[in-house]
């Protein structure tokens, strides 16, 4: 009977090996696996990391593009704003000259949809300069059509007028001061690096 029971517990022996070595096998496969799938994970998020970064900095690089055509829209405006309005104040000095308003009411207007879109691309300090220099434009243009209207009346003395082109003339000097800041501060903007988060 020994004899017997030899191979059979040989052959349980085997059989318990076998199973437990197919086991082991099969628990280190899984843990193989599972980290496998842990790395492609982590390589996928770095991935998309990665990407969301190209997209920001793509998003950055477009903001900036828009920005600039808007500064530099705003600078062609305040530029054409400034020789009408140099046109018109040395006409509206002039006693036998005849002021043309049209020129200034278009480059006014054409400043004014041009600071519109720099407040809307901003950053804030720009957005504020834009506006400042816009609100000058429109005091400026208030003081002269103030002086034209006081040499056409002659109702005012010459020391009400020599005071409304004084005043005209210190608008028209902080509207080119104004501008001169927006130009700053917008140069200081694009000059930022942009970096995507």
């Amino acid at each position: 009977m020994a004899d017997l029971l030899s191979p059979i517990i040989a052959a349980i022996s085997a059989l318990s090996g076998a199973a437990l070595t197919g086991f082991i096998g099969a628990r280190s496969e899984r843990r193989k696996e599972q980290a496998l799938g842990r790395q492609q994970q982590r390589q996928q998020e770095a991935e998309d990391r990665s990407q969301v970064r190209e997209l920001k900095a793509e998003h950055m690089l477009w903001r900036r593009e828009r920005r600039q055509a808007a500064y530099e829209a705003l600078v062609e405006a305040t530029k054409s704003y400034e020789r009408a309005m140099l046109e018109y104040s040395c006409a509206a000095t002039s006693a036998d000259s005849e002021a043309n308003f049209d020129d200034v009411d278009r480059a006014l207007q054409a400043l004014e949809r041009s600071a519109c879109k720099v407040r809307l691309e901003g950053p804030e300090d720009v957005a504020q300069a834009a506006h400042s220099c816009e609100s000058d434009a429109e005091r400026c243009t208030n003081q002269w059509i103030h002086v034209r209207h006081i040499r056409r009346s002659g109702e005012a003395d010459g020391e009400a007028l020599r005071l409304a082109e004084q005043r005209a003339g210190a608008s028209f000097e902080r509207y080119l001061d104004d501008c001169w800041d927006f130009v700053v501060k917008a140069r200081e903007s694009l000059d930022e690096v942009m970096a995507p988060e």
